[in-house]
Protein backbone atom coordinates (compact mmCIF):
# COMPACT_ATOMS: atom_id res chain seq x y z
CA UNK A 1 0.00 0.00 0.00
CA UNK A 2 1.08 3.59 0.50
CA UNK A 3 0.69 6.63 -1.68
CA UNK A 4 1.50 6.32 -5.34
CA UNK A 5 0.77 9.29 -7.56
CA UNK A 6 -1.89 10.43 -5.12
CA UNK A 7 -3.58 7.04 -4.82
CA UNK A 8 -4.41 5.43 -1.47
CA UNK A 9 -5.44 1.85 -0.92
CA UNK A 10 -7.60 2.40 2.15
CA UNK A 11 -11.40 2.31 2.08
CA UNK A 12 -13.84 4.23 4.25
CA UNK A 13 -17.00 3.22 6.08
CA UNK A 14 -19.19 5.78 7.81
CA UNK A 15 -21.35 4.53 10.65
CA UNK A 16 -23.99 6.52 12.47
CA UNK A 17 -27.11 6.16 14.58
CA UNK A 18 -30.39 7.98 14.05
CA UNK A 19 -33.77 8.32 15.69
CA UNK A 20 -35.37 10.62 13.13
CA UNK A 21 -33.29 10.96 9.94
CA UNK A 22 -35.49 13.77 8.62
CA UNK A 23 -34.72 15.90 11.66
CA UNK A 24 -30.96 15.81 11.07
CA UNK A 25 -30.86 15.38 7.26
CA UNK A 26 -29.38 18.85 6.78
CA UNK A 27 -26.30 17.72 8.68
CA UNK A 28 -25.64 14.15 7.55
CA UNK A 29 -26.30 14.86 3.87
CA UNK A 30 -23.28 17.19 4.00
CA UNK A 31 -21.03 14.15 4.41
CA UNK A 32 -21.85 12.97 0.88
CA UNK A 33 -21.98 16.46 -0.62
CA UNK A 34 -18.49 17.28 0.65
CA UNK A 35 -16.95 13.87 -0.04
CA UNK A 36 -14.64 13.39 -2.99
CA UNK A 37 -14.83 9.61 -3.23
CA UNK A 38 -17.19 6.77 -2.42
CA UNK A 39 -17.75 5.30 1.01
CA UNK A 40 -19.89 2.68 2.67
CA UNK A 41 -22.71 4.14 4.78
CA UNK A 42 -24.18 2.14 7.66
CA UNK A 43 -26.93 3.35 9.98
CA UNK A 44 -28.64 1.93 13.05
CA UNK A 45 -32.14 3.37 13.20
CA UNK A 46 -33.95 3.20 16.50
CA UNK A 47 -36.82 4.67 18.48
CA UNK A 48 -39.21 5.85 15.75
CA UNK A 49 -41.13 3.20 13.85
CA UNK A 50 -42.33 5.44 11.00
CA UNK A 51 -38.98 7.12 10.33
CA UNK A 52 -37.94 7.29 6.69
CA UNK A 53 -34.78 5.35 5.88
CA UNK A 54 -31.82 7.68 5.31
CA UNK A 55 -30.74 7.85 1.68
CA UNK A 56 -27.25 6.53 1.04
CA UNK A 57 -27.12 4.33 4.13
CA UNK A 58 -27.72 0.65 4.69
CA UNK A 59 -29.94 0.35 7.74
CA UNK A 60 -28.54 -2.70 9.50
CA UNK A 61 -30.90 -2.67 12.45
CA UNK A 62 -34.07 -1.07 13.71
CA UNK A 63 -35.14 -1.26 17.33
CA UNK A 64 -38.19 0.40 18.95
CA UNK A 65 -36.18 1.45 22.00
CA UNK A 66 -33.56 4.20 21.92
CA UNK A 67 -30.26 2.39 22.38
CA UNK A 68 -27.98 5.33 23.00
CA UNK A 69 -25.01 6.23 20.79
CA UNK A 70 -22.51 3.65 22.04
CA UNK A 71 -24.66 0.48 21.68
CA UNK A 72 -25.95 1.72 18.32
CA UNK A 73 -22.47 2.57 17.05
CA UNK A 74 -21.27 -0.84 18.22
CA UNK A 75 -23.86 -2.57 16.05
CA UNK A 76 -22.91 -0.50 13.01
CA UNK A 77 -19.15 -0.76 13.52
CA UNK A 78 -19.42 -4.55 13.63
CA UNK A 79 -20.98 -4.52 10.13
CA UNK A 80 -18.51 -2.07 8.56
CA UNK A 81 -16.19 -3.41 5.85
CA UNK A 82 -13.85 -0.46 5.31
CA UNK A 83 -10.23 -0.30 6.49
CA UNK A 84 -11.09 3.00 8.15
CA UNK A 85 -14.34 3.54 10.07
CA UNK A 86 -15.76 6.99 10.84
CA UNK A 87 -18.32 6.95 13.65
CA UNK A 88 -20.13 10.27 13.29
CA UNK A 89 -23.02 11.89 15.15
CA UNK A 90 -25.90 12.58 12.79
CA UNK A 91 -25.94 16.27 13.81
CA UNK A 92 -22.43 16.85 12.45
CA UNK A 93 -22.19 19.12 9.42
CA UNK A 94 -18.98 18.77 7.39
CA UNK A 95 -17.83 21.89 5.54
CA UNK A 96 -14.49 20.60 4.19
CA UNK A 97 -14.50 19.61 0.49
CA UNK A 98 -12.74 16.29 0.02
CA UNK A 99 -12.73 15.55 3.75
CA UNK A 100 -12.91 11.80 3.10
CA UNK A 101 -9.72 11.82 1.00
CA UNK A 102 -8.10 14.00 3.65
CA UNK A 103 -8.88 11.33 6.26
CA UNK A 104 -7.67 8.40 4.16
CA UNK A 105 -4.46 10.13 3.12
CA UNK A 106 -3.68 10.93 6.72
CA UNK A 107 -4.03 7.33 7.85
CA UNK A 108 -2.05 6.21 4.82
CA UNK A 109 0.85 8.51 5.68
CA UNK A 110 0.73 8.00 9.47
CA UNK A 111 0.91 4.24 10.09
CA UNK A 112 1.05 4.69 13.88
CA UNK A 113 -2.23 6.61 13.93
CA UNK A 114 -5.02 4.38 15.19
CA UNK A 115 -7.59 7.07 15.94
CA UNK A 116 -8.33 10.64 14.91
CA UNK A 117 -11.07 13.19 15.35
CA UNK A 118 -12.18 16.56 14.06
CA UNK A 119 -11.47 17.96 17.52
CA UNK A 120 -8.72 17.35 20.02
CA UNK A 121 -7.39 18.15 23.47
CA UNK A 122 -4.08 18.69 25.21
CA UNK A 123 -4.67 16.16 27.96
CA UNK A 124 -7.10 13.86 29.68
CA UNK A 125 -7.67 13.93 33.43
CA UNK A 126 -6.82 16.43 36.15
CA UNK A 127 -3.20 16.77 37.22
CA UNK A 128 -4.11 16.09 40.87
CA UNK A 129 -6.29 13.04 40.22
CA UNK A 130 -5.82 10.33 42.88
CA UNK A 131 -4.32 12.92 45.24
CA UNK A 132 -7.58 14.47 46.42
CA UNK A 133 -11.18 13.27 46.97
CA UNK A 134 -12.83 12.02 43.82
CA UNK A 135 -14.81 14.40 41.63
CA UNK A 136 -16.13 13.31 38.19
CA UNK A 137 -14.61 16.42 36.62
CA UNK A 138 -11.18 14.95 37.36
CA UNK A 139 -11.81 12.72 34.34
CA UNK A 140 -12.48 15.59 31.93
CA UNK A 141 -10.33 16.46 28.96
CA UNK A 142 -8.07 19.51 29.15
CA UNK A 143 -7.35 22.18 26.52
CA UNK A 144 -10.02 21.53 23.86
CA UNK A 145 -9.31 22.64 20.28
CA UNK A 146 -10.88 22.25 16.85
CA UNK A 147 -11.45 23.88 13.48
CA UNK A 148 -15.21 23.96 13.97
CA UNK A 149 -17.24 26.91 12.74
CA UNK A 150 -17.48 28.25 16.31
CA UNK A 151 -14.21 26.84 17.60
CA UNK A 152 -13.45 29.77 19.90
CA UNK A 153 -16.70 29.23 21.83
CA UNK A 154 -15.52 25.79 22.90
CA UNK A 155 -11.77 26.29 23.27
CA UNK A 156 -9.20 27.41 20.73
CA UNK A 157 -8.91 27.13 16.97
CA UNK A 158 -6.21 25.00 15.37
CA UNK A 159 -5.69 24.68 11.62
CA UNK A 160 -2.88 22.13 11.56
CA UNK A 161 -2.99 18.42 12.33
CA UNK A 162 -1.47 17.56 15.69
CA UNK A 163 -1.28 14.86 18.32
CA UNK A 164 -4.16 14.71 20.76
CA UNK A 165 -5.15 12.83 23.91
CA UNK A 166 -8.67 12.11 22.63
CA UNK A 167 -11.44 13.59 20.48
CA UNK A 168 -15.01 14.60 21.17
CA UNK A 169 -17.59 11.89 20.56
CA UNK A 170 -19.15 13.58 17.52
CA UNK A 171 -16.30 12.32 15.31
CA UNK A 172 -14.34 9.17 16.08
CA UNK A 173 -12.40 7.90 13.08
CA UNK A 174 -10.18 4.87 13.46
CA UNK A 175 -8.64 1.80 11.90
CA UNK A 176 -11.23 -0.94 11.67
CA UNK A 177 -9.45 -3.46 13.89
CA UNK A 178 -9.05 -0.90 16.66
CA UNK A 179 -12.62 0.42 16.62
CA UNK A 180 -14.21 -3.01 16.35
CA UNK A 181 -12.29 -4.29 19.39
CA UNK A 182 -12.98 -1.08 21.33
CA UNK A 183 -16.73 -1.18 20.78
CA UNK A 184 -16.82 -4.85 21.72
CA UNK A 185 -15.24 -3.82 25.03
CA UNK A 186 -17.75 -0.99 25.45
CA UNK A 187 -20.57 -3.50 24.93
CA UNK A 188 -19.10 -5.73 27.60
CA UNK A 189 -18.87 -2.80 30.00
CA UNK A 190 -22.38 -1.55 29.23
CA UNK A 191 -21.41 1.97 28.12
CA UNK A 192 -24.33 4.00 26.80
CA UNK A 193 -23.11 7.52 26.03
CA UNK A 194 -20.77 9.47 28.27
CA UNK A 195 -17.01 8.93 28.38
CA UNK A 196 -16.69 6.53 25.44
CA UNK A 197 -14.75 9.19 23.50
CA UNK A 198 -12.22 9.71 26.31
CA UNK A 199 -11.97 5.96 26.75
CA UNK A 200 -11.13 5.49 23.08
CA UNK A 201 -8.18 7.84 23.52
CA UNK A 202 -7.06 5.96 26.61
CA UNK A 203 -7.35 2.59 24.85
CA UNK A 204 -5.30 3.85 21.92
CA UNK A 205 -2.57 5.09 24.26
CA UNK A 206 -2.61 1.79 26.15
CA UNK A 207 -2.03 -0.04 22.88
CA UNK A 208 0.76 2.28 21.76
CA UNK A 209 -1.28 3.85 18.97
CA UNK A 210 -1.26 7.56 18.19
CA UNK A 211 -4.34 9.78 18.44
CA UNK A 212 -4.47 12.79 16.13
CA UNK A 213 -6.56 15.87 15.51
CA UNK A 214 -7.38 16.53 11.85
CA UNK A 215 -8.51 20.13 11.16
CA UNK A 216 -11.59 19.29 9.11
CA UNK A 217 -13.89 22.29 8.92
CA UNK A 218 -17.21 21.32 10.45
CA UNK A 219 -20.07 22.29 12.73
CA UNK A 220 -21.48 20.12 15.49
CA UNK A 221 -25.04 21.12 16.30
CA UNK A 222 -24.82 19.60 19.77
CA UNK A 223 -28.23 18.83 21.18
CA UNK A 224 -29.92 17.96 17.91
CA UNK A 225 -29.70 14.24 18.60
CA UNK A 226 -28.02 12.41 21.51
CA UNK A 227 -27.63 15.23 24.02
CA UNK A 228 -31.06 16.67 23.21
CA UNK A 229 -32.95 13.40 23.69
CA UNK A 230 -34.26 12.58 27.14
CA UNK A 231 -34.44 8.92 26.09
Amino acid sequence: AGSCEGEVSLSLSIVTAMIDPARTAYYWTSWRIMAQGDYEGICVLNGKADAARPEGFDVVSWTPEVLGPVPAFAMAVEQARGNIIAALHDDLEIEEPGWDEMVLRFFDSHPKCGLLGFSGCDGLGAEDIYRRPYDPMQLARQGFFSNMREAEKHGRRERLAQRSACADGFSQVGRAEFLKAAFQEFTRLGLVHHFFDSMLGALAAEQGQEVWFLPVRCHHAGGRSAVGSEE
